[in-house]
């Protein structure tokens, strides 16, 4: 499972946006922390992108792969039928 944070009326909206960070140390919300350090947060977020996504109503998802985690299924009971 992976949590994403999606806009209010984005299942009505007539475009949706997704956007998805990279790989690594980035939270949802960032393209990159090397972009925030050391130019500004402006370059390295995605908040400017929201403000013209809300601006022009569009719906918006914004997607954590890199806080995802996989729930194993249980493991199968196979009943021993050899006697």
């Amino acid at each position: 499972t992976a949590p994403v944070f999606v806009s209010p009326g984005y299942e009505k909206a007539d475009t949706l946006v997704i956007l998805c960070q990279g790989s690594g140390a980035v939270r949802p919300g960032m393209w990159a922390r090397a972009l925030c350090i050391n130019h500004s947060l402006k370059d390295g977020t995605i908040f400017t992108y929201l403000e013209e996504i809300q601006r022009r109503g569009w719906g918006v998802i914004v997607c954590n792969p890199n806080q995802s985690s996989v729930i194993p299924p249980p493991p199968q009971v196979q009943a021993d039928m050899s006697i």
